[in-house]
């Protein structure tokens, strides 16, 4: 009877391991790469975080006092109206007003345009675009009768815009509402 060589491996031992070798690979490739992958994705994050929340600490004295001087009283000079609400029926006047203003000022309203969400939700705003054209120097007397009104909360944008033979004004408002 012929000897067998114990030196050499079985083929079904070596299709074993080569087979234990795959799965392997597969277990890290599917299993453990894509979690590294991800938690070197949440270090960046974090690291990114962190310089924006030393940048803020930076920042947050030169806030404070632009905060505290942005509450300062207005000059003695300018008229400062007393703050009320628009009561609903006076929201219907609105295009009437507006449109008034300009003509007494010599522009020409464009434009009144209410944002429907601020008007039908309870924000306590009522937001409005308003356009008006006219000559420029005609726009200053506007912009002090539209700081008088006593329910006007806040311009959030003005932008002046030139136009063939005059100039017109694009007006974001804030108007306090009951």
């Amino acid at each position: 009877m012929p000897e067998k060589n114990p030196s050499i491996l079985p083929r079904q031992a070596v299709t074993y391991c080569i087979m234990f070798g795959v799965g392997l690979l597969v277990f890290v490739l599917l299993g453990i790469y894509p979690h590294y992958a991800a938690i070197k994705r949440l270090d960046r994050q974090a690291t990114q975080l962190k310089s924006e929340i030393d940048a803020q600490r930076v920042l947050s004295p030169y806030y404070m006092k632009l905060a505290t001087q942005s509450r300062q009283k207005p000059p003695q000079g300018l008229k400062m109206p007393r703050q009320t609400r628009l009561k609903p029926e006076e929201v219907k006047l609105l295009s009437t007003t507006f449109s008034e203003m300009a003509r007494q000022n010599n522009l020409l309203m464009n434009a009144i345009t209410p944002d429907i969400d601020s008007f039908i939700g309870d924000l306590g705003v009522l937001k409005m675009a308003l356009t008006v054209s006219g000559r420029y120097s005609d726009f200053r007397q506007y912009l002090l009768k539209l700081a008088e009104l006593p329910y006007l909360a806040h311009i959030e944008k003005m932008v002046f815009e030139a136009k063939p033979k005059s100039m017109q004004l694009n007006l974001q408002l804030w108007l306090a509402q009951k």
